[in-house]
């Protein structure tokens, strides 16, 4: 019925508008003239409205595994401004996002796992798209990424546990994305952007990697803050080849280095915590160092008195 009235409503807008300028119809000046163009606003705003609600009233939940056994599956059945409920589970997949939808997790990532099927692949991959939003699962298992943003806008990672991957999170040529609240440990880089603009990464813990916590490169206009890089074997956050970026009250610390900015202009750093290894192991070198004199002073005066009780004893 809605979407009978649309197509009625933009009909008659069309049949106004050549009314008042097709060329058969002269205008002239006449009270008819001044309320044919206000009728035409009036019916394309009616047009505009229904169809917006149209659009909303389309939007559907899909919950896996009662609608369909694979989360793909209800991917690919989905429309744009769908949503899609995971219960709680293992799913073994490589998923692929190409439209707006909200992927979401029931019982949080804790207890809903996505295992990459084929470990080459990206776990989860959105691709080309816009407003999507992925919350509340642990991805594992990929020689690429657990999460991957190519091309990607305005979409909202949240709550997400990325592990036992290459990268936890990559974006990729990806713009105005926000990244909160996630957990990356565990894999050879916590969360990467590259060539990645005008980003959000706040609130993520991106810890015990075999490389590096936060990563970017050729990447602008990005705001990183109140995340937590700590015990990753490089550095906790790195820049390189990247400006105009705000790194602001981050903890980073037992990394071999903390923050590192390399060939980057125009950063903003303030109010991050930031401690070395080095400076943990310090106290441990002192203490062994002081230990060893102790004991050589203690021989060297042992030796000492009894060379003496020798020489007295002659």
């Amino acid at each position: 019925m809605i979407l009978f009235v649309i197509k009625a409503g933009r009909a008659a807008a069309l049949k106004a508008l050549h009314f008042t300028y097709g060329k058969s119809s002269p205008v002239v000046a006449s009270r008819g003239s001044f309320f044919l163009p206000l009728t035409i606003f009036i019916l394309l705003s009616i047009t505009f409205i229904l169809t917006e609600f149209h659009s909303i009233a389309d939007a559907r939940e899909i919950n896996v595994p009662d609608d369909y056994s694979a989360i793909q599956s209800a991917i690919d059945s989905a429309v744009s401004g769908d949503t899609i409920l995971v219960r709680e589970g293992i799913y073994s997949e490589n998923l692929s996002v190409d439209k707006p939808l909200s992927l979401l997790s029931i019982v949080g990532a804790e207890r809903t796992h996505v295992e990459a099927n084929e470990a080459e692949r990206p776990v989860i991959i959105l691709r080309a798209t816009e407003g999507v939003t992925i919350r509340g699962f642990t991805f594992k298992g990929s020689n690429a990424a657990g999460i991957f943003l190519y091309n990607v806008s305005a979409a909202n990672i949240n709550g997400n546990i990325a592990t036992g991957n290459h990268t936890g999170i990559r974006l990729e040529h990806s713009t105005g994305n926000t990244v909160t609240s996630n957990t990356t440990i565990e894999n050879m880089e916590g969360i990467t952007l590259a060539h990645s603009n005008k980003n959000t990464l706040n609130d993520n813990i991106a810890s015990n990697n075999s490389e590096k916590g936060i990563l970017l490169y050729y990447s602008n206009d990005n705001s990183i803050s109140k995340n937590t890089t700590n015990d990753n074997l490089w550095n906790g956050i790195t820049l390189w080849s990247s400006h105009r970026n705000s790194v602001s009250d981050n903890v980073s610390v037992q990394n071999t280095y903390a923050i590192v900015v390399s060939d980057s202009k125009d950063n903003l750093l303030s109010g991050n915590r930031e401690m070395r290894r080095i400076y943990y192991l310090l106290p441990v070198v002192l203490i062994y160092i002081a230990a060893l004199l102790y004991l050589i002073e203690k021989k060297l005066f042992f030796l000492y008195y009894s060379r003496k009780s020798k020489g007295r004893q002659a």
